[in-house]
């Protein structure tokens, strides 16, 4: 910056040099105007150049810059934390017979989405914390459903969030195949609704992800 204004003033004093010698070169009044005309506006473009100059504590800089260092940089929310381990259901646990509400976790009575489906009241609701939870029976579905109830999954077991809301992006419940089961069954004459899920890696053929009986 200090020597593009050293520069032009320079550009000044030699326009100023120039006009000297033209005037001691006995030249037209109206040769001289012209001249005196040129170093005027130069004149006037330094003064513009240092008006809108500013000086700083780390030396002399633009007063635009000045604005932007102040301008303060937007924050960006920090994520919801993840649970740190996803687990992988396991079978064998008890689940409380005729329950409206039945939770599936690693850590709880209940740790079997099939066996949770099986023993709520007709109506309930199963939530579902996040991970991977596969066929554990071998009857060739991760999951069959002959009743009307409420399954949800996208839920966590721990922190303030506990059980409170489904977050899937958050807290994925998978229902996984393994490309050895098909996903889920559901039979006819009945009004289940399923919310939260990720399905995949069905097995190949009708229904790999959701049959539904007709």
């Amino acid at each position: 910056m200090i020597n593009r204004m050293v520069s032009r003033l320079g550009l000044v004093i030699f326009t100023a040099i120039i006009l000297l010698i033209l005037a001691l070169s006995g030249l037209s009044s109206g040769s001289l105007e012209a001249a005196y005309s040129k170093l005027q506006f130069a004149n006037h473009r330094l003064q513009s150049i240092l008006s809108r100059e500013s000086l700083h504590p780390e030396g002399l800089h633009n007063s635009r810059l000045a604005s932007l260092h102040s301008t303060p940089l937007r924050s960006h929310p920090a994520p919801i934390p993840k649970e740190q381990a996803r687990p992988t259901s396991q079978g064998g646990s008890s689940c409380p017979q005729g329950s409206s509400v039945i939770t599936v976790c690693v850590t709880c009575a209940c740790k079997d989405v099939q066996e949770a489906v099986d023993a709520v009241a007709e109506g309930g609701t199963v939530k579902v914390a996040q991970g991977v939870y596969t066929d554990t029976d071998g009857n060739g579905y991760v999951l069959i459903i002959t009743k009307t109830l409420t399954l949800q999954g996208g839920y966590t077991s721990t922190g303030p969030l506990s059980w409170a809301v489904s977050l899937p992006e958050v807290y994925p419940t998978i229902l996984d195949g393994n490309g050895q089961a098909k996903v889920i069954s559901i039979a006819s004459g009945i009004s289940p609704i399923i919310e939260g899920f990720h399905i995949r890696n069905g097995s190949a053929g009708n229904g790999a992800g959701i049959y539904i009986g007709g």
